[in-house]
């Protein structure tokens, strides 16, 4: 009986994703990073980086913002038809 024969794995779109995520990591840009309630204000990034980054608007699907008790911000939690506006940040460095 012959062996059977070896086959490449076949790299699905979420493969390629993941290998350029990892390769922009590697160069120290941490990709594109999706925020939503006060990290979509100017002034949060100019406290935290001094600078303005690139935003665009974003929407996460599947997701809904859950207020955390006792905390006083809220968290996202999977919701099947939920949807969260926020802001994509690009051209973040660690």
């Amino acid at each position: 009986v012959a062996p059977t024969p070896r086959v490449a794995p076949v790299a699905d779109a979420a493969a390629l994703v993941a290998e350029q995520a990892a390769s922009a990591a590697e160069k120290g840009d941490w990709g594109p990073v999706f925020v939503y309630g006060s990290l979509t204000l100017p002034q949060s990034w100019d406290a935290l980086l001094g600078r303005m980054p690139e935003m665009r608007v974003a929407k996460l699907r599947g997701f809904a913002r859950q207020r955390v008790r006792f905390g006083g911000f809220a968290a996202l939690v999977e919701k099947p038809g939920g949807l969260v506006l926020g802001q994509l940040i690009c051209g973040l460095r660690p």
